[in-house]
């Protein structure tokens, strides 16, 4: 504020509206708080079936129709964006990541080594930016991958630009759409296929059978950026109804909390689970990984449906 003030030319406001100790506070060091997925990000979804799917063929390869893989712990690897966030606890979907395509670099060279489920995470502008070769690369070279492409349909990580995957571009005006399965068929994968992260099972089913493709597979896991979903509902004059925790069907098994790890979602002193209005974007993907369907609008729950 005083720079602005100083760069502007008028009087600093801090001195008159701000008490003392509250501008004392503001230069303290400021409380930690360990960095996560904004409430509804479709990324937390998208890692949350990888983390799931990984852990499943790691215990069972055979049971998931692997019986080629010798080595059961999967591979995760990932790149470049906002999504790097899937290194931290819970998701853990990221061992490794060097440089915008790097992650199927990576994976090129580990596929012809190691008999490994292996799972890349890249954006989409990421992928149209220095994915593709790598991709051909793998084709041409036979590497068994699952390629993650995450398309929220904006450049999340350095101020929301256009995609050439959005229907704008830079200016505003209205452009051709490049999609990202088509580019993926293109490159020669022999598996493609769009999912929406949201639904969980089908998400999961299509991760398993892309890892029982033997070469490069691609699954597109599209849903648009939930900052930008939310500012258009905003503008559009549209209700955001965020969820509520049903507390007669919750058991506390706390897999939204522990496993999932949405800042909205919260476990009180007395243990029971909640969700904080204000910052829940009624996204429903609470109430889709609950086992119970605790998870409920509070519409819903006004009306007792």
């Amino acid at each position: 504020m005083n720079g602005i003030a100083k760069f502007a030319g008028v009087p600093s406001p801090i001195a008159e509206s701000i008490p003392q100790e509250v501008y004392e506070l503001a230069r303290s060091k400021p409380p930690t708080r360990p960095p996560v997925f904004c409430p509804g990000c479709p990324h937390r979804a998208s890692f949350y079936s990888i983390r799931r799917v990984a852990n499943m063929v790691s215990r069972n390869p055979k049971r998931y129709g692997l019986d080629d893989i010798s080595e059961a712990e999967a591979i995760l690897l990932g790149d470049i964006g906002c999504y790097g966030l899937g290194y931290l606890p819970p998701f853990k979907t990221i061992e490794a990541s060097i440089c915008m395509g790097g992650g199927i670099g990576i994976a090129n060279g580990i596929a012809q080594i190691v008999k490994a489920p292996i799972i890349v995470s890249i954006g989409d502008s990421t992928f149209f930016h220095a994915g593709v070769p790598a991709l051909i690369n793998a084709v041409h070279n036979r590497a068994r991958m699952v390629v993650c492409i995450l398309d929220n349909d904006v450049t999340a990580m350095t101020g929301e630009q256009p995609t050439p995957g959005s229907a704008i571009d830079a200016m505003g005006r209205a452009a051709p759409r490049v999609k990202l399965e088509d580019l993926a068929r293109g490159c020669g994968a022999s598996f493609v296929e769009v999912v929406d992260p949201s639904d969980f099972k089908r998400a999961q089913d299509v991760l398993l059978q892309a890892l029982q493709n033997d070469g490069p597979s691609v699954v597109v896991f599209r849903r648009v950026c939930e900052l930008i979903r939310v500012r258009e509902k905003r503008r559009s004059g549209i209700p955001i109804i965020p969820y509520t925790v049903d507390q007669e069907k919750c058991t506390k098994c706390l897999i939204c909390v522990n496993q999932f790890s949405c800042p909205a979602i919260y476990k009180a002193e007395d243990g029971s689970i909640h969700i904080d209005p204000v910052l829940c974007t009624g996204c429903r993907d609470c109430s889709q990984i609950c086992p119970v369907k605790a998870g409920v609008s509070t519409e819903e729950a006004r009306s007792g449906g």
